[in-house]
């Protein structure tokens, strides 16, 4: 599965939470005058994409440097809650991927918010997570979890309890995710079965492929319609000699794991206009 970046550029003029101030990225050595390039650049350390530690709201708590490496990445889980109703991602539109959260590190919520990025809306209203709900994901050892949004708690907040709860319990948060629209939902592999037309079309208990070649269907993948295989498959294997060959598919899935990670140590792309 191809990598995707999840962050936004650092850029002067960019969006940043209410009452902080922009990055300035400027120059202190030109190629044409010094024969090489270096910036200085100047940001909070929640601007863009971002990570909260422990240490952000727990009097005690730690900093990012704290935790292992390793505490960065793992597998991921990506979750659609577009279609949250009152602005709330309550507990009972995650509980159905419970098993999928007990064999991921980290949960994504894509929300959709992401489609706001550089407008003023992007500020207002956007979904939050509700307390109930970290409550009951803290319970699956995560160590992080990320939204496309600016924040788990709402704006007018004075406790974040969303934060608290998801801090305590070592689960770092990621904020204003990009791209997340490119991620597909759930935990998600590739299968690859290569197996020759003759043996596809011996072994169609609908007898599809019978219909494409008698011209009832069109556009058949196979006879009139190309077929290409994928390029990098997660699970790559042979057709069986016979159906009663074929090994469990729970097998498949096996090797398939894990089916995704989440990288966070991602370099800063820098944008300077």
């Amino acid at each position: 599965m191809p990598a995707i970046d999840l962050t936004y550029p650092i850029a002067a003029g960019m969006p940043v939470y209410p009452g902080t101030p922009s990055p300035v990225v400027h120059p202190i050595a030109r190629f044409d005058r010094d024969h090489f390039r270096e910036r200085q650049l100047t940001f909070c350390s929640h601007t863009g994409t971002h990570m909260d530690a422990p240490a952000h709201l727990l009097g005690r708590g730690e900093t990012l440097d704290h935790f292992p490496v390793d505490h960065f990445r793992g597998t991921g889980l990506c979750i659609d809650v577009s279609m949250t109703r009152d602005g709330v991602v309550e507990w009972e539109a995650l509980q159905c991927y419970q098993d999928e959260l007990s064999e991921s590190d980290f949960v994504l919520l894509r929300t959709g918010w992401g489609r706001y990025w550089g407008d003023s809306r992007y500020f207002e209203g956007f979904p939050v997570l509700s307390p109930a709900a970290a409550r009951r994901l803290s319970e699956f050892g995560l160590k992080g979890m990320g939204v496309d949004t600016l924040s788990v708690d709402t704006m007018d907040t004075t406790d974040y309890p969303v934060h608290r709860i998801l801090l305590e319990n070592r689960i770092v948060i990621i904020e204003n995710l990009a791209n997340l629209d490119r991620l597909p939902e759930g935990r998600f592999f590739e299968v690859f079965v290569d197996a020759p037309l003759d043996v596809c079309e011996e072994r169609d208990p609908k007898g599809l492929y019978a219909k494409a070649r008698a011209g009832e269907l069109a556009n058949f993948t196979g006879i009139d319609s190309p077929y290409e295989a994928p390029e990098s498959p997660e699970v790559a294997e042979s057709a069986p000699e016979s159906p009663e060959a074929a090994e469990p598919a729970g097998r498949i899935i096996d090797l398939a794991k894990p089916t995704a990670t989440f990288d966070g140590l991602a370099n800063l792309d820098i944008e300077t206009g």
